[in-house]
């Protein structure tokens, strides 16, 4: 808790993932101070867009998962947006941001593409994923 407690008073903090019965809250008055709950788990499309932005410095990376739904209709307008569900953890989007960041940087790369069929392929003129 010490340590807890001097990332507070410098302005940055600690990440520790418990569930309710993991973490003994009721046993010291000082988690008080320095425990923020989060009740319900991040977005994974959030998670992976502030990695690409803050972590990898990939900003221009974002499109691929822009959820917009093309105008003709077809699917959604981020190349890699279907890979991030309702049922996608904070985990699946880190790694999934992390595969984007390390995908060859060429415009006419785009990261996956999903055919009628279901089955991902891979898509572009570059060699994607290394």
């Amino acid at each position: 808790m010490t340590h807890a407690e001097t990332l507070r008073r410098v302005g940055s903090y600690l990440v520790v993932i418990a569930d309710e019965h993991g973490w003994p809250e009721e046993l010291s008055g000082t988690l008080g101070r320095v425990v923020v709950r989060a009740k319900v788990r991040p977005s994974a499309h959030r998670v992976a867009v502030k990695h690409l932005e803050y972590l990898y410095r990939k900003p221009e990376r974002i499109r691929w998962l822009n959820t917009a739904v093309s105008t003709t209709g077809s699917g959604l307008v981020g190349g890699a947006s279907h890979l991030l569900t309702e049922e996608s953890t904070p985990s699946d989007a880190a790694r999934l941001a992390t595969t984007l960041a390390r995908t060859e940087d060429s415009a006419d790369v785009v990261p996956c593409t999903r055919p009628a069929d279901g089955a991902p392929r891979r898509s572009g003129t570059g060699t994607g994923s290394r």
